[in-house]
């Protein structure tokens, strides 16, 4: 994971739109992932399993994966933050190539953890 500068449209009005954003440690970033080699494919065409990297060459359904190669490109990520200046935002632990249209940034809340007993994972990814 890597750092990253998201610089705002002058049309969203930056410094009213970053104001306060700066009190949360933790983003959310909604993104298009628009290296996608897969993107162009119909859904008949894509594949419903994947190999998991942590798997060790086991295939699982795509839905069960973090793959970038989804039916549809959109992505989220959880990223720290570590400052805004002027136009723009400044981001540490972000798992995004250069150059990935970002769609939204949201404040990322204790509402959105769920205590350590109220999920399961499957072992591989624990």
């Amino acid at each position: 994971c890597g750092k990253a500068r998201l610089e705002m449209r002058p049309d969203l009005n930056p410094s009213a739109a970053l104001d306060g954003l700066t009190e949360f440690s933790h983003c959310w970033v909604i993104f298009v992932f628009h290296a996608n080699t897969n993107a162009h494919k119909s859904s008949a065409a894509m594949k419903a399993k994947v190999k998991a990297p942590r798997l060790q060459g086991k295939s699982v359904g795509l839905f069960a994966t973090r793959t970038p190669h989804r039916p549809c490109n959109i992505g989220l990520s959880v990223a720290v933050i570590d400052k805004v200046v002027g136009n723009s935002l400044y981001l540490s632990r972000m798992d995004l190539v250069d150059g990935t249209p970002v769609l939204d940034i949201k404040p990322y809340t204790p509402h959105d953890s769920l205590p350590p007993d109220t999920y399961t994972v499957p072992d591989w990814l624990e």
